[in-house]
């Protein structure tokens, strides 16, 4: 039986692992919601996003290769959007006072952002914009959640993980 390590001597988390799980806890939070809410499979969330970089019908017929290129890309967005909040975090410590009022807040700006500049700018657009998105659907209310709590929130509590004393 072990005793319980002192605070002081617990490691603390650095930026960088604030980054990296709270950026790759996202993007998989994310990417499953997208599979259970939408019902279907990896590949085709995959393709999906591939379409911003390889045009609908291109991504669609690209195989394994276009789904892991969507993949990918999907994690490196997150990743950046979590260096974003950390780096953000460090200047004003606010951010980090409250991680379950601002992480879910960040989780709707990504949402926002991606709604209405990231994809319209792809080769993913679409013809109708960004309306698509923001039916009122039962579909498009779970991904918004998802990215209110699976999205923004994990970055929000990796980044107070990481400013705690």
């Amino acid at each position: 039986m072990t005793a319980a390590l002192p605070v002081a001597s617990r490691a603390r988390w650095t930026p960088l692992k604030a980054v990296l799980v709270g950026g790759l806890a996202a993007s998989l939070g994310d990417f499953l919601a997208a599979m259970a809410i939408w019902r279907v499979s990896w590949e085709v969330i995959g393709h999906a996003i591939a379409a911003g970089w390889l045009g609908r019908e291109a991504a669609r017929v690209s195989g394994t290769a276009g789904a892991l290129l969507g993949a990918a890309s999907h994690t490196a967005i997150l990743l950046i959007a979590a260096a974003l909040f950390v780096v953000a975090s460090r200047r004003y410590p606010a951010l980090v006072r409250a991680p379950w009022l601002t992480g879910p807040l960040y989780g709707l700006a990504i949402f926002l952002i991606m709604t209405f500049v990231v994809v319209p700018l792809s080769a993913a657009a679409r013809p109708d914009g960004p309306a698509g998105r923001l039916a009122p659907t039962l579909a498009n209310a779970l991904d918004l959640g998802s990215h209110l709590f699976l999205v923004g929130l994990p970055i929000a509590l990796a980044a107070w993980k990481a400013r705690r004393r």
